[in-house]
């Protein structure tokens, strides 16, 4: 029978979701969750939302211990009966569905059923309000079991159902306005059937994305799997980025691309995979062949011309399209006709320019006859065309259909916060951003301002993501011309994130994203910001091996340096050292990182930053210990460990340099002396942090493990025990206990 836990209770809820309210699995429990979310901040992802309600991780510790508060029962109820119910198309057949899993649960004592289910009445909206949320409540607060994954290995002529072993790449729907192309689709899925490398081109702005989105909707069914990705600077990064079930933090980014084009390779025909946005060309990207020789189909939208693969013309729609489109935006469309079709002329019927005209109409900003006269006397800007080209038939052509979106740009007369927000968009990738975490980022007081974006046509929200369209990011890069001191709440916001190397962020690849189009794209006008804002994004880049970013990072530092007036030697030390932990992270080259340590240990000023002194100390002592130099890898490491003790230096960093210098001991069977380091950290972390937190536990659960190896048993069942004592409250049921508790036993 189905075991009663938050995974087989949501899957009931969702069975008698209303279709009709386009609610999707991440929206739906930011519903569900209300008060937690805005209480907390608290941010859902569709990685993250997929595995809860598959069972493969365990709820957040942090939305159990909210809803295990005296008020906790009362605000979920309230958000049941609110947020919720008016979703669901059959509220009295969800409660009994929900009432049976409890019912037919045998790991449920009787006694436990009769408390779950005694005031249940499925007549009583207020009755059913309570036992679900009572009920949500027992599934995500008992024991953790996590469910079987089932990453299926390919066999036979069938792809494996990769829900749940890809967590990214869903398929979004098209545009609600999405008009036409029904004979277009039709022909492109005939082609699919004979070349199943199809690359769809035509120009900016034309309705690739949403022709190709409308084809997924209409023949989804016929495939195992859809899976749907932007390009935004590579093909391996887009395919390392690609998020895994199986996915580990200190994965390379060569070990993760080689996994996940492994798996891609073996996908069969069933597959369709779509990249979006592929706006390059077959000489500046190197895995194009590799991509080419994938078993599975593969769609790409594009604006440059290839001669491998299939291409597929994507033209203007018909005026008659055109003008049923326009009339879905623009109320008065049918009593302006006539004008309407003299905006979409003047347009040359490119259908971004076309949207933007009519959701400006609808705005009553101006008059149809207004528009039609602006766009008519607008010119081509020689610099921006330039600038912005797209690439038929391998020749550059200049796109004057920009001009016709600036023209609609420029009379909106945007407020300064809608272009602080377009400013700040332009850097976010292709596959858009949680529209809550971007609040966040520029600490936005609520979602009016993205929202009247949305509305206007220059941000486009898909599902609970937003982003740019690529014309109008390339546009609001070129006419806003977005300043480090324009952003500085969303610069520090970024760095703020960074500076927090011992926390764990959902979907970091994201951040990491947006942190190389602000290197790539921002007017840095404040360097000395600028330097710092690198240093400490290569620091949480460096703890996820995150090579490419990394090496961007340590290119632009390098530059800044190079002027002497900027930065001090102390950044020149970190620069160098930054140098060497690629060397060794990313190209697995110890010999090449130890000069660039001793140089840095040299011209480092100990007194002006101690932590980086320690620092360089430590990472030699690695870099030694790789080099099998046993006598200099133990004497770095212990002065590093040294040098923080003294200063009192309490950090992450100091528990990585404890568990380094420890794992030494340990590797040479010094267990005692790991044991004393390991104990010594612990203490020093309670008498300055406290005894509640990872920093405390790790140290203490690998003394229990030296213990056993010692055969002091006594020893290692207490410091297990005090180990688990802050495991439990901190981790709660997740899979990181899970995998510290097999530890133990093993």
């Amino acid at each position: 029978m189905e075991r009663c836990d938050y995974s087989s209770v949501i899957k009931v809820i969702m069975n008698y979701l209303n279709e009709g309210k386009g609610m999707n699995q991440v929206d739906f429990q930011y519903e569900l969750f209300h008060s937690f979310t805005e209480s907390t901040g608290f941010t859902f992802d569709y990685g993250m939302t997929s595995r809860w309600i598959n069972g493969y991780s365990a709820v957040s510790p942090k939305l159990i211990q909210y809803y295990a508060a005296d008020d906790g029962a009362e605000l979920l109820r309230s958000d049941m009966t609110i947020k919720v119910f008016p979703l669901l198309t059959d509220i009295e057949m969800a409660s009994r569905d929900i009432y049976d899993l409890v019912m037919n649960d045998v790991s449920i004592s009787d006694s436990k059923k009769a408390e779950l289910t005694s005031n249940y009445d499925s007549g009583d909206k207020t009755s059913i309000a309570d036992f679900i949320s009572t009920i949500l409540i027992f599934s995500f607060s008992r024991k953790y079991i996590a469910r079987d994954a089932k990453l299926a290995t390919v066999s036979g002529t069938k792809s494996p159902i990769l829900s749940d072993t890809i967590l990214s790449g869903e398929a979004p729907a098209p545009c609600k306005h999405f008009t036409g192309r029904d004979s277009e689709i039709e022909a492109l899925h005939e082609i699919l059937q004979k070349n199943y490398k199809v690359f769809i081109s035509g120009v900016a702005g034309i309705g690739k994305s949403e022709f190709v989105k409308a084809y997924i909707k209409n023949y989804k069914k016929l495939y195992t799997n859809v899976l749907y990705f932007y390009y935004d600077s590579d093909l391996k990064n887009l395919i390392t980025d690609i998020d895994f079930a199986d996915d580990r933090n200190d994965d390379t980014d060569d070990a993760r691309f080689k996994k996940h084009n492994r798996y891609l390779r073996s996908l069969k025909e069933d597959t369709l995979i779509v990249i979006d946005n592929f706006n390059t060309t077959a000489a500046d990207e190197d895995l194009l062949d590799v991509v080419m020789k994938y078993k599975c189909r593969v769609i790409f939208t594009t604006r440059s011309n290839f001669e491998c693969g299939y291409t597929y013309q994507l033209n203007e729609l018909s005026s008659d399209g055109l003008v049923e489109m326009f009339s879905k935006l623009y109320s008065e469309a049918d009593k302006n006709r006539d004008t309407v079709i003299n905006i979409i002329e003047a347009v040359n019927r490119h259908t971004l320019s076309v949207e933007l005209a009519a959701r400006l109409l609808e705005k009553g900003l101006l008059n149809p006859d207004d528009v039609l006269e602006k766009l008519n006397e607008c010119s081509v800007d020689p610099e921006t065309s330039d600038r912005i080209s797209i690439h038929k038939d391998g020749k550059g052509i200049k796109a004057t259909f920009y001009e016709h979106i600036r023209t609609l740009f420029s009379l909106y007369s945007l407020t300064e916060d809608m272009k602080a927000i377009m400013m700040c968009m332009a850097f976010i990738p292709a596959e858009g951003i949680n529209a809550r975490i971007f609040c966040r980022w520029l600490e936005l007081p609520d979602m009016n301002d993205i929202n009247d974006l949305v509305e206007l046509g220059f941000v486009q929200k898909i599902d609970d993501k937003i982003r740019l369209h690529e014309i109008i990011k390339d546009l609001s890069l070129a006419d806003l011309k977005p300043k480090m001191t324009d952003c500085r709440t969303f610069l520090l916001s970024l760095m703020n994130t960074c500076i927090a190397h011992g926390d764990e962020v959902f979907r970091y690849d994201l951040l990491f994203q947006t942190i190389c189009g602000i290197i790539d794209s921002m007017i840095k006008d404040a360097p000395a910001d600028y330097l710092f804002f690198l240093e400490n994004a290569f620091a949480y880049m460096e703890k996820y091996s995150y090579g490419f970013g990394m090496k961007k990072v340590i290119s632009e530092m390098s530059v800044i340096l190079r002027d002497n007036t900027l930065g001090t030697i102390n950044d020149r030390a970190l620069l160098l050292n930054d140098q060497a932990s690629y060397e060794r992270s990313i190209n697995g080259n110890s010999k090449a990182a130890l000069p660039l340590l001793k140089n840095a240990l040299e011209i480092c000023v100990s007194s002006d930053n101690i932590a980086l002194y320690a620092n360089i100390n430590m990472n030699l002592g690695c870099t030694y210990l790789d080099l099998h130099d046993m006598t200099n890898a133990e004497r770095f490491m212990l002065t590093a460990i040294e040098i923080t003790k003294q200063a009192n230096i309490v950090s992450h960093d100091f528990i990585i340099m404890v568990h380094n210098y420890a794992t030494f001991l340990a590797n040479n069977k010094n267990y005692e002396k790991a044991v004393a380091m390991l104990k010594q950290c612990a203490d020093f972390v309670r008498a300055y942090i406290g005894d509640m937190s990872l920093d405390y536990a790790d140290p203490i659960f690998e003394a229990a493990e030296l213990f056993l190896l010692l055969g002091d048993e006594t020893n290692a069942q207490i410091y297990f025990d005090e180990a688990f004592r802050v495991y439990s409250s901190v981790l709660g049921e997740s899979d990181l206990l899970k995998r510290k508790a097999a530890a133990a036993k093993s």
